[in-house]
């Protein structure tokens, strides 16, 4: 039983990637604007509010503006005794959707 290499003499062609590939931008222009409709609404309705909310919870907000406080809220918020009540309240709720849904 005899092997064999075999080496090519010739090298492989170099794809030619310079510039951008016209024909192939063309085909998908339309499809990227399909989604674009989506991604604007994503952005206005999702995540604009999504990053105000964020930063709006470090401000104390009153109708005669706003001052930035911190992580001030948030001590304030862990430290209420209510906090744990509503996690109570909210377990207790999900325990009985739970129970009467299913």
């Amino acid at each position: 039983m005899a092997k064999y290499d075999t080496i090519s003499s010739e090298a492989a062609p170099v794809q030619n990637r310079k510039g951008i590939n016209w024909e192939r931008l063309r085909h998908i222009s339309p499809l990227y604007l399909m989604v674009l409709p989506t991604i604007i609404m994503l952005l206005i309705f999702f995540y604009y509010p999504a990053i105000n909310g964020f930063l709006t919870s470090f401000q104390y907000v009153d109708v005669r503006g706003s001052q930035w406080v911190g992580l001030e809220n948030y001590q304030r918020l862990f430290s209420d005794t209510r906090l744990l009540q509503s996690f109570r309240n909210l377990a207790f709720l999900a325990v009985f959707n739970v129970c009467v849904f299913v």
